[in-house]
């Protein structure tokens, strides 16, 4: 398998054909590899995996009904809140996706922009009888 992204040796810094060392076969590959030799000879069965089944050859129901309960109640909650929001900051949120298919969302604002400056008249409501 290959991949030619245009680049050549001369366009890229980072190294290109440099050696690799061969450590051999993981210890957690050797580790399963035995057990399961171990679970054939106990079982005398060789086990195999083959994802050809169908229908007819499974045991395990396909295609069988499924119970639509409607929205988690976390969502309903979100939802909710959102509606809230929205309707106390007379602004309704429309997420966008930038041109990378990413979506652009609100982070949390920086620690330098709060103040904690007792005197500021932000933090009346910590203070007692103060404020709020």
């Amino acid at each position: 398998m290959s991949a030619d992204f245009g680049f050549t040796d001369s366009t890229v810094a980072t190294p290109r054909d440099y050696f690799v060392p061969d450590f051999g076969v993981d210890h957690d590959i050797m580790y399963t590899e035995n057990n399961i030799k171990m679970a054939e000879v106990a079982t005398g069965h060789s086990m195999t995996a083959d994802w050809g089944f169908t229908d007819s050859t499974v045991a395990t129901p396909r295609n069988y009904f499924v119970p639509d309960f409607g929205l988690d109640d976390d969502i309903l909650g979100v939802q909710d809140s959102l509606g809230w929001a929205q309707k106390d900051l007379s602004h309704t949120w429309t997420p966008e996706q930038d041109s990378n298919g990413y979506w652009n969302v609100p982070e949390a604002a920086s620690n330098d922009s709060y103040s904690y400056n007792a005197d500021s008249g932000f933090t009346d409501h910590l203070v007692a009888g103060g404020g709020m």
